[in-house]
């Protein structure tokens, strides 16, 4: 449920209902020709390496920031259709994992669902800010007008955003949802970064958040950082990555960067180390992909067993 204090509660958001291109046969290897130049929603397993197209969203030219809820039912994402903006013409979508009542939810991007599968936190580019929405999109609420790129707690009880400290650095900050109040991470301890980016993910014990940044001196990196104590600041992964990855266990993440071998976006996964950040030899091409098309995102299920992931055509 959205939670009854947040505050500016506005009127009910305008939802669509899409015509939906399904299917649901595992293709492994396979090249799949049918719907070549949409976009899909897939599911890798990881145990296995065989990749399973879930569904075809229609009439999108761009789609990302895929989430995925904690028991596997329900997938939202971003996206824009062709010509558009993928910034201020950006519309958030919801939908079953299988494609089933595909909504678009009007004005939204970057969403994360609450640890129920309830509730979406996301942002808007025309009514800038950070809002909750419940899944039908019934009902929004901004709860904070300069963050950006929410993720929930695994404990379901703050958000995290993105946004400037009382120093006005950038900063990530903290918002109990018991209360409305909103604390920085780093705060006066200070960082070495000039940008914090969106699609961050938290621990599964909540204890660290794992993001992408860019330093000073204009090199980019996935770091890891303590939410109790900003001085333990780890990089983890040095080399420039989009920002949509997930964890697998302890010392694993997948991350999707270009392929020089492909020519296109792939999923990558990296081992990492507890001796310090390592580079690309620490990093292997997911096997079961479709490497002529773009893969984005990571959603890692809760048991590491399966990541999903939106495979876009190749412009």
């Amino acid at each position: 449920m959205v939670p009854h204090n947040l505050r500016q509660f506005v009127s009910p958001l305008f939802s669509v209902l899409f015509v939906l291109s399904q299917s649901n046969v595992g293709y492994g290897h396979e090249t799949i020709e049918n719907d070549v130049d949409l976009i899909w929603v897939c599911k890798l397993d990881l145990e296995t390496n065989t990749v399973k197209r879930l569904f075809t969203v229609p009439e999108l030219g761009i789609a990302g920031s895929l989430a995925v809820s904690a028991d596997e039912k329900w997938v939202a994402f971003d996206g824009s259709k062709p010509g558009q903006s993928n910034t201020v013409d950006t519309h958030l979508f919801v939908a079953g994992i299988d494609g089933t009542g595909l909504t678009d939810l009007g004005d939204g991007a970057l969403p994360s669902w609450s640890p129920d599968g309830s509730d979406l936190a996301f942002c808007r580019y025309k009514d800038r800010g950070v809002w909750i929405t419940n899944r039908d999109g019934s009902v929004a609420e901004l709860i904070e007008r300069d963050g950006w790129g929410p993720q929930w707690s695994p404990d379901g009880k703050s958000i995290l955003y993105s946004g400037r400290n009382d120093d006005n650095e950038v900063d990530f900050l903290l918002m109990d949802l018991s209360t409305n109040e909103s604390k920085p991470i780093f705060g006066g301890n200070g960082h070495p970064y000039k940008r914090l980016f969106f699609n961050s993910v938290w621990s599964p014990d909540g204890n660290r958040i794992i993001f992408k940044a860019t330093r000073k001196n204009d090199t980019s990196e996935v770091a890891s950082v303590s939410v109790s104590d900003s001085r333990d600041l780890k990089p983890l992964f040095l080399r420039n990555t989009y920002a949509n990855f997930g964890l697998v266990g302890d010392n694993k993440i997948i991350v999707p960067y270009g392929s020089k071998s492909h020519g296109t976006v792939q999923l990558h996964l990296v081992t990492l180390s507890r001796d310090g950040p390592v580079k690309d030899a620490a990093s292997n091409h997911l096997a079961g992909q479709f490497t002529h098309r773009n893969s984005y995102g990571a959603a890692v299920s809760s048991d590491f067993r399966r990541a999903y992931f939106l495979s876009v055509p190749k412009k």
